[in-house]
């Protein structure tokens, strides 16, 4: 059957158009993403507990004062902004 799959135009066709590669290689990003958000952001940004107002405004890691933990910076209540950019929590929650 997967043999079949392979030989057939429906196969020949897709990989034809670029859009619908483009259209399928985003899709399986944002698929994936959304799988691996519990990894990605494994803590919620929002969760008063898991922030530290002390850690308010440090920069990102490659400039000067910067922090491993917090790898763009927080903003100024010490939230990382990795975790509260990520569309990747947003999109769990969307297509779970």
């Amino acid at each position: 059957m997967l043999a079949a799959f392979w030989r057939s135009d429906f196969l020949y066709l897709f990989l034809r158009r670029p859009m619908a590669v483009a259209a399928f290689v985003l899709t399986v990003l944002i698929l994936g993403g959304a799988a691996l958000a519990p990894w990605l952001t494994p803590t919620d940004p929002y969760d008063l507990i898991t922030f530290s107002l002390m850690d308010g405004l440090l920069p990102p890691v490659w400039a000067e004062g910067g922090d491993p933990r917090f790898l763009l910076g927080t903003d100024d209540q010490g939230r990382d902004m990795v975790r509260r950019s990520s569309t990747a929590r947003g999109c769990r929650w969307s297509s779970g």
